[in-house]
């Protein structure tokens, strides 16, 4: 997967109607909202770059979403997003407080399975509009979960029945 530098991130950010600020992007990443950049020196007296994942701007535009469309506070999203990664990584790994934690905020506040349809739909340039369903994900080399989507009106399990 394509890496991205923090200028453009931002730009794309910004095509999908998300303005957001260098220091609020390296605030993410250190709140752990999304995934922190590798971080460069360009040279004595020149400066630093910062590049990201690719699936930093899924994740920026979710973060984004969650924080300013939905009204969640940093620490919710943050737990959110670390819940999904446990899960994603070692699922069976959860202790029980986890899991309950997890299962609640799955009860409990609507729309939080938004977060992997959001950022895949960014990541993956569906129109945000489409309804859409996670069926699966990976990790990619970086650690970064690729959720993979369908249709929310197909069934994605009928070839293997």
């Amino acid at each position: 997967m394509k890496k991205v530098e923090q200028r453009e991130l931002l730009r794309r950010l910004e095509e999908l109607g998300m303005k957001v600020s260098r220091p609020a992007l390296a605030r993410w990443a250190r709140q752990k909202l999304i995934p922190a950049p590798n971080v460069r020196s360009l040279g004595r007296g020149v400066g630093r770059i910062s590049v990201y994942p690719a699936a930093a701007l899924g994740e920026a535009y979710a973060a984004a979403v969650f924080l300013r469309d939905k009204g969640f506070k940093v620490r919710d999203v943050a737990s959110i997003r670390g819940a999904l990664y446990k899960m994603a990584a070692t699922p069976s790994q959860l202790d029980e407080d986890e899991r309950r934690y997890l299962g609640a905020l799955l009860d409990f506040l609507p729309g939080i399975t938004a977060w992997p349809i959001l950022v895949a739909k960014v990541n993956e340039g569906w129109p945000l509009a489409r309804p859409a369903i996670v069926y699966a994900w990976t990790l990619d080399e970086e650690g970064c979960i690729l959720w993979h989507l369908q249709d929310a009106d197909k069934d994605v399990f009928a070839p293997w029945i």
